[in-house]
């Protein structure tokens, strides 16, 4: 949508001549005649900016046919690939960094040090919110066998944890 500027502007003086008449009925200065002709004049300008630089989505149409509306971005195809995240960086990520994202140092330090197996089950419990249960079925063994080795993990970090977070965590 393309803004006439002469119309705009023609409209402004209509506009501020109305005004200005109220004002001198009003008694009011002259500067504040001219600052509200300024402002109606900042405001036909910026409107006019806003249509010179934005695009409209009249008969706009992505390279696979269809056709766009209001909910597609016409820029979104300048810049998907700068904004999406391919598969292969999703890999590299990994199931185990949520260890880095572990702001305590002793606990960081504590989880590399345990077996894979440890490890994992952790990984199963905080990033899948699989139940004890639920990997007692994935790894095929009963779900003592799995309360077992977490007791046995948390009294290993009970060993390293110093006493102020001993509250904290357990």
């Amino acid at each position: 949508m393309a803004i006439n500027y002469e119309k705009g502007r023609y409209m402004v003086e209509l506009e501020t001549d109305r005004m200005a008449a109220i004002c001198r009925e009003e008694n009011m200065a002259a500067e504040k005649m001219d600052a509200i002709h300024r402002m109606l004049l900042d405001i036909l300008n910026n409107d006019r900016k806003y249509y010179a630089h934005t695009q409209t989505y009249d008969n706009l149409e992505f390279s696979d046919g269809s056709k766009a509306d209001e909910g597609n971005s016409p820029l979104l195809d300048k810049f998907t690939d700068k904004l999406s995240v391919s598969q292969p960086d999703i890999c590299e990520w990994g199931r185990l960094d949520w260890v880095e994202d572990i702001g305590t140092l002793e606990i960081a330090v504590w989880i590399k040090s345990q077996s894979k197996q440890n490890i994992e089950l952790l990984t199963l419990i905080i990033v899948d919110d699989l139940k004890q249960k639920e990997i007692a079925e994935l790894w095929g063994c009963s779900d003592a066998a799995i309360s077992k080795r977490m007791k046995s993990i948390r009294n290993s970090l009970l060993e390293i944890l110093p006493e102020r977070l001993k509250r904290r965590y357990v």
